[in-house]
């Protein structure tokens, strides 16, 4: 089995080898979805990535000079997504340790379509440090995420794409499912139901993991069972199928009370590396919002500043400032310079398509 594998590897990329630079000229750089690769049979000019869309995985073969756009076109095709221009590829971070209290966090940092792959390469160094080796041959891993979230879900018709929303926004809540919850417990209860309905789960009793869905604060304080009765209560009075679940989780998480729709970033209030107190920024396409979570106390605050009301963005190597029109100022801090170079720029980018629209609506 694994000889023919290996057959069926080689005469694929020596066909990409011999045909990349007569489809370069023509339709641009070579950009393929290969399965069973090789690695022990790569030329130098082909280049193999793995992008990970949520549960899925594409092993991709494509020339270096391919530039990030053709690349993310072609994940997009082999995933039937009709609407490409939604979505973008990112860099995963390394494993933030946000508290003791917290499990390990990651941030996802999006690359430019025009970028080309090789230049793409340098940013593994800045943003994941833990980039490991497949065969002596670095392995480049890219994840596919959606960058504009819709206002309104009935704007998107592609079942597809609302799957893959859906999963990002899944991710998001999960991810700081702490905050959430302490924020406030009702509505985390409820939003985790339609979650857990969307994913298929039909027997709350026996299939929930409670030990991924619920922060350890909840499983402590109020236990398994009583857990379980919530769920089962929301069952019983409002059964959903699994697309319906997805839909209202979707709905929700765009216009509901956890807005999801936005793009995380975990900072220090200060810094001092043992604070209890820390902060997480959301970018989107309404502004920026800011909660602030302490430890210590369990308690939380959240404020937001529309595009309009902010006066600027700066960084000065880890630190990011925000600043209003009223003079308020925000103060955060990250743990590499890279990033708080990559969320200034991240928001004056959405700062931009904000005044564009704005104008565009004149």
């Amino acid at each position: 089995m694994s000889s023919s594998t290996h057959t069926n590897s080689s005469s694929t990329l020596r066909s990409v080898s011999s045909t990349a630079s007569s489809n370069a000229s023509s339709t641009g750089s070579f950009v393929e979805v290969g399965e069973n690769i090789n690695l022990d049979t790569i030329p130098n000019k082909v280049v193999v990535l793995r992008i990970y869309a949520n549960k899925v995985t594409i092993p991709v073969i494509c020339e270096s000079t391919a530039t990030i756009k053709e690349i993310l076109v072609k994940c997009c095709d082999t995933l039937h997504i009709t609407d490409n221009s939604l979505f973008g590829l990112t860099i995963k971070s390394s494993d933030i340790k946000v508290h003791r209290y917290e499990t390990t966090k990651n941030e996802y940092y999006f690359v430019e379509n025009e970028t080309v792959l090789t230049k793409s390469f340098n940013l593994f160094a800045k943003y994941n440090k833990d980039l490991y080796d497949c065969k002596d041959k670095p392995c480049y891993q890219f994840y596919l995420k959606m960058k504009h979230f819709p206002n309104q879900l009935s704007n998107i018709t592609c079942p597809n794409t609302i799957k893959q929303m859906f999963y990002n926004l899944r991710d998001n809540f999960l991810n700081n499912q702490t905050l959430l919850s302490m924020y406030n417990e009702d509505f985390y209860m409820y939003y985790s139901y339609l979650m857990i309905i969307a994913e298929g789960i039909k027997d709350i009793r026996n299939e929930v993991p409670f030990m991924e869905y619920y922060p350890q604060w909840i499983r402590k304080t109020r236990g398994t069972q009583n857990i379980q009765q919530v769920l089962m209560s929301l069952q019983d009075n409002k059964p959903l199928t699994c697309e319906d679940a997805m839909v209202q989780f979707c709905n929700e998480a765009i216009d509901g009370f956890f807005k999801l729709n936005r793009h995380f970033y975990y900072l220090g209030t200060s810094k001092t590396i043992q604070s209890d107190i820390h902060a997480l920024l959301g970018v989107s396409k309404e502004g920026i919002e800011s909660w602030e979570i302490n430890y210590r106390q369990l308690t939380v605050k959240m404020s937001c500043n529309v595009w309009k009301q902010i006066d600027t963005i700066s960084h000065s190597r880890k630190k990011l400032c925000i600043a209003n029109l009223n003079n308020v100022k925000q103060k955060f801090y990250t743990e590499r310079t890279h990033v708080a170079s990559y969320i200034n720029t991240f928001c004056k980018f959405f700062h931009l398509q904000q005044l564009k629209n704005h104008t565009n609506n004149f």
